[in-house]
């Protein structure tokens, strides 16, 4: 994928992301700096791969870095590769998967910095790209694509809330959920119970 295309992505999971910083909290942003081990390195129970690890400066905890192996971070459970980046509390901020990748029972697109993946601080999913379209808890939703993202502006996310159950997605097709119906590319948004809330 171009790297525009990369950057632009990016940008979609940001600016979806509650977990994005909010503008202008950048001057009040813990300042991170950057090491180059040669060799794999753990840094908080963490496995780091060699090449770039980020820390906070002012508790040199781990800030960012990619894993040398399969490891659970934080309850998450992550594919080597991954590049997992934290928040000074030592939750996850945001994983940027290696590839399409099984999370759980979801497909979640990956590779590079094209696509940002969220979880909770249990380690539940909290947001993710589908590769695929899926049927979730009887839900029809839509996978990511990047015509769809860039052109069509569809920001074809799917949510779930931290005891697992959906939470969000776009309807790949026509659909009634909790006695309301909603059109294929329209976003069903549901509460922990699966009772359906107001569109948003």
């Amino acid at each position: 994928m171009p790297k525009i295309t990369c950057a632009i992505i990016s940008v979609i999971a940001l600016t979806l992301s509650p977990a994005a910083v909010p503008a202008g909290a950048q001057e009040s942003a813990p300042k991170i700096v950057r090491s180059k081990p040669s060799q794999p390195v753990e840094i908080d129970g963490v496995p780091c791969a060699a090449g770039y690890v980020f820390r906070f400066e002012a508790t040199r905890t781990l800030s960012q870095c990619t894993l040398a192996r399969d490891a659970s971070v934080h309850n998450a459970d992550l594919r080597k590769g991954s590049t997992v980046a934290l928040n000074p509390d030592g939750t996850i901020h945001h994983v940027f998967l290696p590839g399409t990748t099984m999370v759980g029972e979801h497909s979640c697109r990956g590779g590079g910095h094209d696509w940002m993946t969220h979880f909770h601080p249990n380690g539940e999913l909290r947001l993710c790209w589908l590769s695929r379209d899926e049927v979730i808890q009887g839900v029809p939703c839509s996978r990511a694509t990047f015509p769809g993202e860039v052109f069509g502006r569809k920001y074809a996310t799917t949510e779930f809330h931290e005891n697992g159950a959906l939470s969000s997605c776009v309807a790949s097709a026509a659909t009634d959920v909790g006695g309301r119906h909603y059109d294929a590319g329209a976003r069903v948004t549901l509460d922990p119970d699966g009772k359906p809330l107001p569109a948003r």
